[in-house]
């Protein structure tokens, strides 16, 4: 069977572009039961990333070559250097213009349903029970084009839903100061804009990354969240997301059936010529939600119980025992339990030990500190049973499950 060889470049930078480069590799292997000629090559790229680098990687002689968060300019020109050019397959959050699609020459383009993650997020905070949105964006590569299609089809959807008089609000913020880690450099305006909103609001904030600085900005204006604000993310990257405090609920775009469309399409484009200048457009609108404390209060959590989640997820790794998270929220041991199993269907102590669990996988997979180090950055003690309700809980030891689930070197 013909060899077929597709080379992808993605920005290994950005969260979503390992996302879905995982997604692609799984993909390509299912792929490979069908066409078991085909291979997947592997550029990681960066902002430094020059023509000499992506030239030297596409010497190869690509049937195919994929992009994934590299922009356009650096590819385009890229392909424009080649003798011999493969067509391409743009996997993005942002369609193509005009422009775009000239300079691309032979190719397609896959992309999110931005109007669908809009919807998503107006029908997410209708269903809450809520009447006062907001919508917060910021100008840059990408959020501003994706901000616009997705806040109008959020405000679309709202109107749609409750009608025209629907109370919504917008903002746009521009450049971040460089020394401060929320708001903008006119900070006041962005305060003064969070402040005027009526409450209680659902905010749905275009990127986690800004999303993380609203929770902190509010954080330091004494603006109590969820209480008078849910604040609703998208992409889900656990390092803005688990770190805010309260943690970021997040709509989850469908990375693995983008990864897999996109392999769909770049397989179409090396087995039949005819649809490289079709300007083929895939539209990928899977997406999922994941909640956390910052929707809590419209789930009916109460306050203990988002607070107590919140003090155990910051602080469980440093050894913390129930008695701590009591006198650490001001309110009695006995309070804390039942507020908290409540909202949760579990015990306090359970969700310390959820959580330390999950430290001690992580480190196992992403490290190799000695077993004895995990255990101790992980909240326990090497006197406790950590290792008994390691294996109680994965089913297997440590070690063992750090030779199961440590990704092979590349």
């Amino acid at each position: 069977m013909k060899t077929i060889r597709i080379g992808a470049v993605i920005n290994a930078t950005l969260k979503p572009s390992r996302d879905f480069l995982v997604g692609l590799e799984q993909s390509a292997q299912e792929q490979m039961l069908t066409y078991p000629g085909l291979m997947l090559k592997f550029f990681l790229g960066s902002s430094a990333t020059t023509m000499d680098n992506l030239e030297t990687f596409m010497s190869a002689d690509m049937d195919v070559v994929v992009f994934s968060g590299m922009g356009r300019d650096l590819p385009f020109r890229l392909l424009g250097s080649l003798k011999r050019r493969p067509p391409a397959v743009f996997a993005e959050y942002t369609p193509f213009s005009e422009e775009d699609w000239e300079r691309l020459g032979d190719g397609a383009m896959v992309m999110f349903d931005n109007e669908a993650i809009g919807r998503r997020a107006a029908d997410f905070f209708i269903a809450r029970g809520l009447r006062n949105f907001a919508f917060l964006s910021r100008n840059g590569y990408r959020e501003d084009v994706t901000g616009s299609i997705r806040g109008q089809a959020f405000l679309a959807r709202l109107r749609e839903v409750l009608g025209e008089k629907v109370n919504y609000s917008e903002k746009t913020i521009g450049e971040f100061a460089e020394n401060e880690d929320y708001w903008e450099i006119d900070q006041e305006r962005t305060a003064s804009w969070v402040e005027s909103l009526q409450c209680p609001c659902g905010i749905f904030v275009n990127g986690d990354r800004l999303a993380f600085k609203l929770a902190q900005g509010c954080r330091r204006r004494d603006i109590p969240v969820p209480d008078r604000f849910e604040i609703l993310g998208i992409d889900n990257n656990n390092g803005c997301c688990e770190k805010a405090i309260p943690a970021i609920t997040a709509i989850v775009p469908g990375i693995d059936r983008f990864a897999e469309k996109t392999v769909e399409v770049a397989l179409a484009l090396a087995l039949n010529p005819k649809l490289r200048r079709e300007r083929h457009v895939e539209v990928v609108s899977a997406s999922e939600l994941v909640e956390r404390g910052s929707t809590a209060i419209g789930r009916g959590y109460g306050r203990v119980a988002v607070r107590a989640k919140e003090f155990i997820r910051a602080n469980a790794c440093k050894g913390i025992s129930v008695l701590n998270v009591a006198k650490g929220l001001g309110v009695s041991r006995r309070t804390l339990e039942i507020r908290v199993r409540e909202a949760t269907g579990k015990s306090v102590h359970t969700l310390i030990s959820e959580i330390r669990l999950d430290e001690i996988c992580r480190l196992l997979k992403e490290t190799d500190l000695p077993i004895s180090e995990v255990i101790t950055r992980s909240g326990y003690a090497l006197t406790t049973n950590a290792f008994v309700l390691f294996k109680k809980t994965f089913g297997m030891t440590m070690r063992e499950y750090r030779r199961a689930n440590r990704k092979p070197q590349a």
